[in-house]
């Protein structure tokens, strides 16, 4: 041992004995080395023995790891629109980078909403002069899109009630699977249920839309499912938006909204995938 450490254990003992030489006249007598190989003995352990065992320390640096978010699909931003006269629907975009994706649920009573805007997919839609109705639409954002888009709903006449909420959808790779609609012509129905859907990858996120009239306020939603927005479109109808995560792929069952009031309604849902 050097400087200022300090051995315990093991501790090896030697004994050694040298014979004492005869001097004499001009001898010298040269100092001589011993050397020993020496082992500790394993010691015996009984009762109340301790043996204290030798403290090692160490110093190391661990490298940083790379932590990589998983966040799923997320809806960072929306706008809402809503008429009771005439044909001309003009939709305000949220904010949106390029490569984020745009879906707008547009709903009407008595009613049905004009050609798919350029450069728009048409997800779903059950256009009807006589009852409720809704169509959705996505779109990738893409350098130099417009801030704002237009087109139209009407029946019969101009004048019929409709209602637009515009999302904009962040850490994604587009659409996974879309619905067929869920509808009724009853004025009482209730509850109003938004279609199942079968996914294909995990971590998806469901987009769950239902249009309604008459009515006069937004839909209630279970747990596990969050609002994001609703149109109460006066006493005309009501459009209201909720989302879930699907944790896993496959059939994802259908989602019942509640109404204010038993009411006819149109309802359709979709599943936007993760990064």
């Amino acid at each position: 041992a050097t400087g200022a450490a300090v051995v315990n254990v093991p501790v090896s003992a030697v004994n050694a004995m040298a014979r004492i030489p005869a001097v004499s006249g001009n001898s010298s007598v040269g100092a001589f080395a011993v050397t020993a190989d020496s082992s500790a003995k394993i010691p015996a352990i009984s009762g109340s023995s301790n043996v204290t065992a030798v403290k090692a320390t160490a110093s190391s640096l661990a490298p940083i790891p790379v932590v990589q978010a998983n966040n799923g699909p997320t809806i960072s931003a929306y706008t809402t629109f809503s008429k009771t006269v005439g044909s001309g629907v003009t939709i305000t975009l949220p904010t949106a980078n390029v490569g984020d994706l745009w879906v707008i649920a547009m709903g009407t009573v008595s009613g049905q909403m004009g050609s798919t805007p350029a450069g728009w997919t048409k997800r779903l839609g059950n256009g009807s002069w006589n009852d409720t109705s809704i169509e959705v639409w996505t779109r990738t954002k893409v350098a130099g899109d417009p801030a704002t888009i237009t087109t139209t709903a009407n029946g019969f006449t101009d004048d019929i009630p409709a209602e637009v909420i515009a999302m904009t959808v962040t850490n994604q790779t587009g659409v996974n699977a879309s619905s067929s609609v869920s509808a009724s012509t009853s004025t009482s129905t209730t509850p109003h249920p938004t279609p199942a859907i079968t996914t294909t990858v995990a971590k998806t996120v469901l987009i769950r839309m239902v249009s309604a009239g008459p009515q006069t306020a937004a839909h209630t939603w279970p747990v596990g499912t969050t609002p994001i927005a609703s149109v109460v479109n006066g006493t005309s109808g009501a459009l209201s938006v909720a989302v879930q995560t699907a944790d896993t792929s496959g059939s994802q069952a259908a989602v019942n909204a509640t109404p204010s009031t038993g009411s006819k309604y149109s309802s359709g849902t979709i599943a936007i995938a993760p990064v």
